[in-house]
Formats: C-alpha cells, sequence, structure tokens
C-alpha cells in the first residue's frame, strides 16, 4: 500500500512539475502605424519551430516551455520583432512598415533561399493564395497573368489536356523553351508526350496545388545559371508545405464548378447535304454558273450548340498539419474530378503527399518528402481528320441531324465530307473511338543538414520523379478512318533521379559579409516506351491488339539514356547590406555530346544596389520624403550552357527491311536521322539590367526588367536534300537573339484591418530574332505535320 502512495505522489509531482515548466504567454499584434490588430503573424519561440498565427483580431495565445527567453513576431511588409518575455504572461507587440517593402526572402537556384533585395536579376514570388484564386487544376495555368514575361499557352479545353509555359518568348530554334521544373529542391519533369490527334497532359498537372505553398520563377540564364544546361530557358522552382509545430490542425478544402462554353461559332443555314450531285475537285472551273434554288421546308439543326453538355466537377482536399520543436509532419490527400463539356470525356486525379522534418540534434536535422499522383482520363480525338470531334461538328451538315446516327442494323451513318472523304459522327465517335489514359507518379526526396560550426552548412539531398503511363486509342469496326478497326497503345516509364551535395559557409566581418557555396550534382534520367499498333480487327466487336494477325501489327521500343555531372559555385559578398556583389561558375559533363566536347564551364556575375538605403544612411537625402520608400537598381550578365537530345552522335543500325522509304521524287532515303560526333554545346549569353520602386508607405510597387539574349551554336534537326539519302541530322546550326522589357505594376488600393484589395498589373514585350543559319541555308523546315513552321534568317520567331 505505502508503495503504492509513494508512486502516486511521485507521479503528482513529476505533472506538476511539468505543468510548471509550461506557461501560457498572449497578447495582440497592431500596425504602428495606425494602431489596427493585424491577422496571420507569425509567432516563433526563437531557437525552436514552436510558433502559431495571430487570429482575424490580431490576437496569439502560445504555450512556451519555462526557459523561452524571446519570441519573433514577423509578416510580410513589416519588420521582424525580437521580444523578450522575461516572466510576463501578456506582450503586445507593434509592428513597423518595413522601411523597404521587399525585405522578403525568395527560393532560388538549389533551393537556396536569399532576401530578394540582394539579388541582381528578377524572380517573382507566387503565394498559395494566388494560386488558388483561379480554382485551377493544372498548376501551370494557375501561374497565368500572375508574372510578368511568362506566357500560358492552353492545348485545348479538355480535361487534362496540356498548357505550355514560356519565360521571356522563344530562345531555340528547336522549339524547346520549355523551363525546368524544381520541386523542393528537385528537378521534376514536366514533358508532354507528343499525340496524335489528340490533347496529352503536361506531366506539371500531376501536382496538386493544394499541396504547394509558394512557386518562384527564375527569369532567364542568370537567375537559373547554378541549375545548369536544364534552365537555360529559366525555372519554375516549387515549395510544398510543411508541418507547423504546436497544436495539430486537420483542414478541409473543397470547390464544386459548373462548365459551359461560352459561344459557337456562326453557322451559315443556306446550304444543306446534297445527293446525287455532280462534283468536281479541280482546280480548273469547269461547271457553268446557274440561279440558286433553295428548298422548302429543309429542317435546321443546332448540332454544334446541341453537341456541348454541362460539365459538373469538384474538387476535394484533407490536410494534417503538426508537430513540437523537434519533429513536424503534414500530410494530405486529395481528390479531384474533372468531366468535361464534350460527351464522355473527364480527368480524376487522386493524390497523397507526405512531408516530415525532425531535429535529431542542435545541428542535425533531416527531413523527408514523399508524394504519390493517380490520375486517368478520357479524352476526345482534335484536329482536322475526319474524326476530330470540332472539325467533324463544322463540317457536319446543318439539315442532317447529327444525334440521329445509327442505321437500323446498329451501324454508323455514314456522312461525306468535302472530296468524298467520309467523316465519323461526333456522338459515334465519342462512344466507340475511345482514348484512354493512366498514369502513376512517384516523387521521392529525402535531405539531411548538419551545422558542424555556427558559419558553416553542409547540406544533402537526394530525389527521385517516377511515372508510369499507359495510353490507348482506337477505332471501332465501321469508323470512317479505320472502317476495319484499329488499336494503339503505348506503355512509358520515365525516371530522374537527382543527387545534389551543397556546402554553404557565411562570415562577417563588421560591415562586410562573405557568402560561399560550392556543390556536386548528378542527374540520371532513363526512358523507356513500347508501342504497339494494328489493324483489320478478325472480330468486329472486340478491340484488342490480340484481335489482329501478326502481319497487321507493329511492335516498337525506344529506351532514352542520359546522365549529367556537374560542379557548382557561389560567391556572394554584401557590404552593410547596401551593396551586394555575386558571382557564380558551373562545369557541365554531359553523356549526349561528343567525349571531345562534352565538358563545358559558364559563369555568370550580379550586382544590387539598394540607392535609397546608401542615401538614407549617409546622411545625403531621404528619399522617403518624396514618397519614395525604397529604390534598388539591379543589373547581370551570364553565361549558360546547352547540351544535344540523347543519341543523335551516331546513326543508329536498323533492319534494311523498314529503315529506307521511297520519296515521291523517287529518292529512296533514311526515315532515321544521320548521326553527327562533332557536336558542339550551345550558349546563351544574358544581359539584364532593372529596377524595384516602392512609393507611398508600400502601396505602389514598380519592377522593371530590360533584357538581351544571344544564342550561338544552336543544335538543330536539318532536312537533308534527297540526293543524300538521309532524312537528315542535328548540327550547330547559327543563333538566335531574343530581347525584351518587363514592367510589373502592383497597389494597394484599400488596406483595412479585415480587408485589403490588391491590384496587379504587368506588362512584357519580347522579340526573337534569327541572326544567323549555317552555311549557305537561309531557311529551314521546322515541322512533320500539316501546321507547317520553318526559320529564316531575318525572320523572328514564336
Amino acid at each position: 500500500m505505502m508503495k503504492k502512495f509513494l508512486f502516486f505522489v511521485f507521479f503528482l509531482a513529476s505533472f506538476l512539475l511539468s505543468f510548471a515548466q509550461e506557461r501560457t504567454i498572449s497578447g495582440i499584434v497592431t500596425s504602428e502605424s495606425d494602431g489596427e490588430a493585424i491577422p496571420g503573424v507569425s509567432v516563433v519561440v526563437k531557437g525552436t519551430t514552436v510558433g502559431m498565427m495571430t487570429d482575424v483580431n490580431g490576437k496569439y495565445s502560445i504555450i512556451v516551455k519555462s526557459d523561452a527567453k524571446v519570441l519573433i513576431f514577423s509578416y510580410i511588409g513589416m519588420v521582424t520583432k525580437e521580444v523578450e518575455i522575461g516572466l510576463k504572461n501578456t506582450v503586445n507587440v507593434a509592428l513597423e512598415t518595413e522601411a523597404t517593402g521587399i525585405d522578403e526572402v525568395v527560393v532560388t537556384a538549389m533551393g537556396i533561399k536569399k532576401a530578394k533585395k540582394s539579388l541582381g536579376y528578377a524572380v517573382e514570388n507566387v503565394g498559395h493564395e494566388e494560386l488558388m484564386e483561379g480554382n485551377q487544376t493544372n498548376i501551370v495555368n494557375a501561374l497565368q497573368g500572375k508574372v510578368a514575361g511568362v506566357s500560358i499557352t492552353n492545348s485545348g479545353g479538355a480535361p487534362g489536356a496540356s498548357s505550355v509555359i514560356m519565360i521571356r518568348g522563344g530562345n531555340s530554334l528547336s522549339g524547346d523553351n520549355q523551363p525546368l521544373f524544381v520541386v523542393d529542391g528537385i528537378p521534376i519533369d514536366n514533358s508532354t508526350v507528343a499525340g496524335n490527334l489528340v490533347a496529352n497532359s503536361n506531366r506539371g498537372l500531376d501536382l496538386n496545388s493544394e499541396d504547394i505553398e509558394s512557386v518562384s520563377i527564375l527569369k532567364g540564364p542568370a537567375a537559373a545559371a547554378l541549375y545548369g544546361i536544364k534552365a537555360a530557358n529559366g525555372a519554375v522552382i516549387i515549395t510544398t508545405k510543411t508541418g507547423k509545430a504546436g497544436e495539430a490542425k486537420i483542414s478541409y478544402n473543397g470547390s464544386f464548378s459548373v462548365d459551359n462554353i461560352v459561344g459557337v461559332p456562326d453557322m451559315q443555314t443556306m446550304y444543306g447535304q446534297g445527293t446525287m450531285i455532280r462534283h468536281n475537285m479541280s482546280y480548273i472551273t469547269t461547271f457553268s454558273w446557274d440561279t440558286l434554288n433553295l428548298a422548302d421546308n429543309v429542317p435546321i439543326y443546332h448540332n454544334l450548340q446541341d453537341f456541348y453538355q454541362t460539365a459538373y466537377s469538384s474538387n476535394h482536399n484533407v490536410s494534417y498539419s503538426g508537430g513540437n520543436e523537434k519533429s513536424t509532419v503534414y500530410a494530405s490527400v486529395g481528390r479531384l474530378n474533372n468531366n468535361g463539356v464534350m460527351d464522355r470525356t473527364n480527368y480524376d486525379r487522386t493524390s497523397f503527399k507526405l512531408n516530415t522534418t525532425s531535429s535529431l540534434k542542435k545541428n542535425l536535422k533531416i527531413g523527408s518528402s514523399f508524394n504519390y499522383v493517380n490520375s486517368a482520363s478520357n479524352r476526345t480525338r482534335q484536329g482536322s481528320s475526319n474524326s476530330g470531334s470540332f472539325s467533324s461538328i463544322l463540317n457536319y451538315p446543318i439539315n442532317v441531324n447529327m444525334k440521329d446516327y445509327l442505321n437500323e442494323d446498329g451501324t454508323q451513318k455514314i456522312v461525306e465530307s468535302l472530296g468524298d472523304a467520309p467523316m465519323d459522327n461526333p456522338y459515334w465517335s465519342a462512344i466507340n473511338n475511345p482514348i484512354y489514359n493512366r498514369v502513376d507518379r512517384y516523387i521521392g526526396i529525402a535531405n539531411v543538414s548538419y551545422n558542424p560550426f555556427k558559419f558553416l552548412n553542409l547540406t544533402y539531398r537526394i530525389g527521385s520523379d517516377v511515372f508510369m503511363e499507359k495510353n490507348k486509342s482506337s477505332y471501332a469496326w465501321g469508323s470512317a478512318r479505320f472502317n476495319t478497326g484499329y488499336v494503339g497503345e503505348y506503355e512509358a516509364f520515365n525516371q530522374i533521379t537527382t543527387s545534389t551535395l551543397l556546402l554553404n559557409a557565411n562570415h562577417k566581418i563588421a560591415k562586410h559579409s562573405f557568402g560561399l557555396t560550392i556543390g556536386n550534382n548528378i542527374e540520371d534520367n532513363y526512358y523507356r516506351r513500347t508501342n504497339w499498333s494494328g489493324e483489320n480487327f478478325i472480330e468486329p466487336d472486340f478491340v484488342g491488339i490480340n484481335n489482329i494477325e501478326s502481319a497487321d501489327r507493329t511492335v516498337n521500343q525506344k529506351i532514352i539514356r542520359k546522365r549529367i555531372v556537374s560542379a557548382f559555385g557561389e560567391l556572394k559578398y554584401d557590404w552593410n547590406s547596401e551593396v551586394f556583389f555575386n558571382l557564380t561558375g558551373r562545369v557541365d559533363k554531359t553523356s549526349t555530346l561528343p567525349l571531345e566536347n562534352n565538358t563545358f564551364f559558364y559563369p555568370s556575375a550580379g550586382i544590387s544596389v539598394l540607392v535609397s538605403t546608401i542615401l538614407k544612411n549617409r546622411g545625403v537625402f531621404a528619399l522617403s520624403d518624396i514618397g519614395i520608400d525604397y529604390f534598388k537598381i539591379r543589373s547581370t550578365w551570364a553565361q549558360v550552357g546547352k547540351d544535344a537530345p540523347p543519341h543523335v552522335l551516331q546513326t543508329p543500325m536498323v533492319s534494311s527491311t523498314n529503315s529506307y522509304t521511297i520519296d515521291p521524287e523517287g529518292f529512296m532515303r533514311a526515315i532515321y536521322p544521320t548521326g553527327n560526333p562533332a557536336l558542339l554545346p550551345e550558349f546563351t549569353n544574358s544581359f539584364e539590367v532593372g529596377t524595384d520602386i516602392r512609393l507611398f508607405n508600400n502601396r505602389v510597387g514598380i519592377d522593371f526588367s530590360y533584357y538581351n539574349m544571344t544564342s550561338l551554336d544552336q543544335i538543330l534537326f536539318i532536312r537533308m536534300a534527297p540526293s543524300t539519302s538521309t532524312f537528315g541530322g542535328y548540327l550547330n546550326a547559327g543563333s538566335i537573339n531574343n530581347k525584351g522589357i518587363e514592367l510589373l505594376l502592383s497597389t494597394t488600393a484599400v488596406k483595412k484591418t479585415n480587408f485589403n484589395w490588391y491590384v496587379d498589373l504587368n506588362f512584357a514585350k519580347a522579340v526573337s530574332h534569327v541572326n544567323e543559319l549555317p552555311g549557305e541555308i537561309k531557311q529551314v523546315e521546322n515541322s512533320d505535320s500539316w501546321a507547317y513552321n520553318s526559320i529564316a534568317e531575318g525572320a523572328g520567331l514564336l
């Protein structure tokens, strides 16, 4: 009995002791200028990850340990304040408006965080709330109109259709102007698989915007120089959400949307489908003119309007965030159902995200991130073919009811189109000629950070982006394009594995601050795609590759491997937080260029000068007296290299039975490109100058940039003359210049305690010019399709 009593006393004493070691501190955070409460202020116990945010009334209440000494209060646009708490239980704080209005921290190359004021190049940051404003399912579309100099092009309005992003216009003759995508420090794939008459997805669509904390846009080679080869066109740096220390928080965010077409083209109602007519497809007119005779009581059908439907979509996300001063967890599950305005089109996505951080010791931290995405879509055909839904509707006779598409025996009613080419009925095609796509994607990241000394940090990060894609496209027996049936399928596997080692050192002597970053980066890319297709079904009602005779089948496989090994460094100097210099250098060794040319170096240099701070600190003149709170000028010069596509150095060895074709001129030509073992890396030289200005207590912001980029030794595919008996090959083909301006005007029109109204306007103009093509070549064809495209000296580039 005594033992139980003593145990109870010991337990009670331990409980009271642990309780006594913690206390609650509360208070309110206001603005020093107007005394109004500030919601969303970050309140953190210094030296820990314990923190919280003020509520809508600016109030907070935080539990701290007895040894806690300082609370840190921070808010965008306000001066961060550290307050000693002593023995107080109530701490009220008034924050000052940030003198510069630009002291925010942005994520730059290699995931390194820097003060925006120290950068010599243009970087724009888009926060989570901005990303979610348009309720876009594609992260690329969510950036539309939010960043100056960034253009977004959608391939179509179908669910899951791809979107192309371009930063500062075209800078490549090959048409590869996509920026690098990076998630939590690891490059990921944002490619779009080329498809025939279908809008395939870009892989950025796999990312759930609800899991994204912010997106930084690094514009041009100068901003992304440390990323090297893959960032010649800039970079999109995505930072995902992490757990917050403190009380566990479960959140739900859902949305429901309704889509309808805005309008349709006006259709003529004078002419309809005729029968038993003479026709002439020749360019020479042989028919005589006669009076137009209009038929009476002919019905008019609104086939175009009637084909589209009202589409209902929903998006649901549940997330968990929590942890303590030693570890945090963020987990989320999302489900998207996106239906299209065309019958039987949809895109469904299920995502799971897990982020963890742990402090094993005071100077040793580890973190991990895992993202799984499963998506599936059903798509319609597009383009000008006789199976493209939109083109078929436009060509459909207005006096024929498109909904009446079946004969009595269940076969499709065929309607003749221009030149006697039959076309599929869009309703019939949606049911019988489906396109199905499924993707499983895994993104895993692990990192460790070690601080052996206060001034030194060592970080290692490894990650892998893997996706597996399956696609099936078929034409049923009786379709217009493949009357006896067709099926085509492919399976693709893609893996990008990246390893990065970073060493960061920082030291300050009086007014002089120095920083050094050196690192190593290894990237492996493996891609495999297997295709099989065939036509002429044995059994009309069964759609499958096994329902086709072996002689009518085609099977092929493509494997691509690529490796880049790099070393890089950056030297930073800061004088009194007024003038900032930085120098970078990177060496890349790539597997896609010849041994004698596969290693190359490129540097960059930048400067940022805070004119307003210098004048104020020297007592010369306070620009704030005339309404200018912040005035910065910046400039950067950079060079970045770029390698060749994989496997273009040697001519492939293939079977003679299928490696040559006879062209219309009677020449026998190889259908595979000729290798070029003498390729050189291409280089882009970039110069940028700009200014950042804040006016009227940071209510107005102006960011201006001018840039000029010239790319030399462009690696371009050139078609050869038929007399060479080859299809073509890659050459270092001339140069292109791209220059332009960007202007961003941001204003706070209304600023109240519970209501803020922000107005942002951006303008950009980019001009591309082809300076030179190789040798005596003045024009190069750059397309394999009817969408003809060519490159010519002295012409622009779209």
